[in-house]
């Protein structure tokens, strides 16, 4: 997807990509009429050996979904900085995806990190198991990161590649980062 891709109208299944989706429409609505410039990064997973805990999430929530096995992206926290570090003074106005070049299925993430055993188990199981989870015992995940998880989600970053800009890692340097640090 590029950077035009529609953000939604708040009825996606996911709570987090309408809530990105309003808190941008927002800072555009109020930063717009004052003629004050706004950068907008889009990042996928930010991962590396100052940030596990995506690394800790994928192993504690291992699962694998009958008949899927979804793209995403993980980019680098020092790519990540390094984007920051150049929208200041280039003033990069807009939204701009901040991702690797690469992508990896599920399947080779829960191999990259370590997940010895995972259940293949149908999408209604999983969605039954995580709403239960969630209002009965207190769950930190909520329902709607299944459909998330589902989505085959990867991110141009060509935009943010013509202002200079260049990932270092790839997901898979990104993933082992993490895992370095998480031991």
């Amino acid at each position: 997807m590029t950077e035009d891709f529609p953000l939604g109208k708040g009825d996606s299944p996911s709570y987090y990509c309408n809530a990105k989706a309003a808190i941008e429409r927002m800072l555009i609505e109020i930063l717009g009429p004052a003629r004050i410039g706004l950068t907008i990064f889009r990042p996928g997973y930010i991962t590396g050996p100052r940030n596990t805990a995506t690394i800790q999430s994928l192993r504690g929530n291992a699962v694998r979904l009958l008949g899927h096995d979804p793209r995403s992206q993980y980019v680098h926290e020092e790519d990540v900085a390094d984007a920051f570090t150049r929208a200041v003074p280039d003033d990069m106005l807009g939204p701009y995806n901040l991702d690797p070049d690469d992508c990896l299925r599920l399947s080779e993430v829960q191999k990259i990190i370590g997940v010895g055993f995972a259940p293949t188990v149908p999408v209604w199981l999983a969605r039954l198991v995580i709403r239960v989870s969630w209002q009965q015992f207190g769950s930190p995940t909520h329902p709607s990161w299944l459909d998330v998880m589902l989505a085959d989600f990867t991110l141009s970053n060509a935009r943010l590649k013509a202002t200079g800009w260049k990932p270092r890692h790839g997901s898979v340097e990104a993933l082992r980062s993490a895992l370095a640090s998480d031991k």
